[in-house]
């Protein structure tokens, strides 16, 4: 029975989980045939190696222009290797936090604004790969979300592998909000 009960628990947290909607009103957002997918942000919680770089692919059928697109979070600026410690958190977005217990390092990663995606419908995954001068096979964190019509914003949170003690463990937070136009 704890077996079973360990296992629910951790499907519980393996699974994305969506927040409460924001304030946008039906009434501006009904019938966007577009939405913006922003990072807000990533946690590494745990690294694979302390001299990767890290980059986040977002990929998908309804992607405007419908090219996968990879986006350096780290580091920050040139090219090259630079120690990274865990607990390290990369906010994309000036009113968010980091969570309690991460280090937030937003200054030192390359993002000077939100990396901002646009859709139009479709599932959308999310790759974040540890890429180190000798190889290139890191995937650290692949997920898919839905990219339907919305009325209203959804913030997705992702951390696959949480329980996952001997390997990497990343958190992502993404936002999907309506919209009119691609951009």
């Amino acid at each position: 029975m704890k077996s079973l009960l360990r296992v629910v628990a951790g499907a519980a947290l393996v699974a994305p989980l969506v927040a409460t909607p924001s304030t946008a009103s039906a009434s501006t957002a009904e019938g966007a045939p577009y939405i913006r997918i922003t990072l807000d942000e990533i946690v590494a919680w745990r690294t694979q190696e302390s001299t990767d770089e890290i980059f986040v692919k977002i990929s998908g059928p309804g992607l405007v222009p419908p090219l996968p697109v990879s986006y350096r979070v780290w580091p920050q600026g040139g090219t090259g290797i630079m120690p990274m410690d865990s607990r390290m958190c990369f906010r994309f977005t000036p009113a968010g936090t980091c969570p309690p217990g991460s280090t937030d390092v937003t200054s030192r990663s390359t993002a000077a604004d939100a990396p901002v995606f646009s859709a139009s419908g479709g599932p959308i995954t999310i790759n974040v790969r540890e890429e180190d001068s000798l190889a290139s096979d890191d995937d650290v964190l692949l997920e898919s979300f839905p990219a339907a019509s919305l009325t209203n914003s959804v913030s997705y949170l992702f951390r696959p592998d949480v329980f996952n003690q001997s390997g990497p463990d990343y958190q992502v937070r993404v936002t999907l909000s309506p919209s009119s136009t691609p951009f």
